[in-house]
């Protein structure tokens, strides 16, 4: 199956291993991101960047988060 950095970096932080999933879902899943983003960049009227970079951002960015990491969130982000 397919394997993201981001699946390896969740199952060493968080000793959890995310689900495995076929590629035909994978895809499905970025398509629906990027219109997703398309609609939210058109609405805002403004550029919406990938929050690649680590650190404090300069303005808005959309970030992709594994859904059982939240739970571990520091409480003080709430």
């Amino acid at each position: 199956m397919f394997n993201r950095m981001t699946d390896k970096n969740i199952t060493v932080r968080f000793k959890k291993r995310p689900l495995e999933v076929g590629a035909n879902l994978i895809a499905r899943t970025a398509h629906a991101a990027l219109v997703l983003l398309t609609t939210l960049r058109k609405d805002l009227n403004r550029e919406l960047e990938l929050g690649w970079s680590p650190g404090e951002p300069a303005d808005i960015v959309a970030i992709e988060v594994y859904p059982a990491s939240y739970a571990h969130r520091p409480r003080h982000h709430m």
